[in-house]
């Protein structure tokens, strides 16, 4: 049985965030934004649609008291007459290097203390798949590749956050097609 890469991808996403210790994401990203493709075939550059319907869903888990884990799926609609549904995965490592990516906290028998710093900067190298619709055809194009972001998250109240990011990537898939991508987005982050 051969399965498919999108399949393999949730698979080992959905293995990784549920197989990390507490069993369960530190955090849920919603975001939306910016979303503009290009391709290459055989050294020919086909510039792609850019449009402002991306969807992205993530979950992060911190690993150190400065890095997260992350494990997302990314929706887009490409065109602007012909709305053409895209879809991509991505797992990712974020850096925070002049913050912790989680609140410090202090405990003690009847004290509770929780300190978040207010703005927290990152970077964040992707590994990544997309998949694009080819226009005219049923046939949509596959690419693996990767990426890197940043961006910032701020602090609303408690455990909610606002984060924006931009971010570059590249990936190759069959018949020598290759693809570069460019995404600004921003949206909400919940701590649970």
């Amino acid at each position: 049985m051969r399965l498919k890469a999108p399949f393999l991808m949730i698979l080992i996403t959905s293995g990784w965030v549920y197989g990390l210790p507490a069993a369960k994401a530190d955090k849920i990203d919603l975001s939306m934004g910016f979303y503009s493709v290009n391709f290459t075939q055989n050294g020919v550059h086909k510039p792609g649609p850019a449009t402002l319907g991306s969807v992205f869903l993530n979950f992060r888990k911190s690993i150190t008291p400065h890095s997260e884990l992350g494990a997302g799926f990314n929706a887009f609609f490409l065109g602007t007459v012909t709305l053409a549904p895209g879809t991509g995965f991505e797992v990712s490592y974020t850096y925070y290097p002049f913050s912790a990516a989680e609140a410090i906290e202090w405990k003690e028998t009847n004290v509770r203390m929780s300190i978040r710093e207010l703005w927290r900067p990152f970077v964040t190298a992707i590994a990544l798949q997309r998949n694009y619709p080819s226009s005219g055809t049923t046939q949509n194009f596959s690419f693996f590749g990767g990426g890197a972001a940043v961006g910032t998250e701020r602090t609303l109240k408690g455990e909610l956050s606002i984060r924006a990011e931009a971010g570059f990537g590249m990936g190759a898939g069959a018949g020598a097609v290759k693809s570069t991508f460019m995404d600004i987005k921003g949206g909400l982050s919940y701590r649970f």
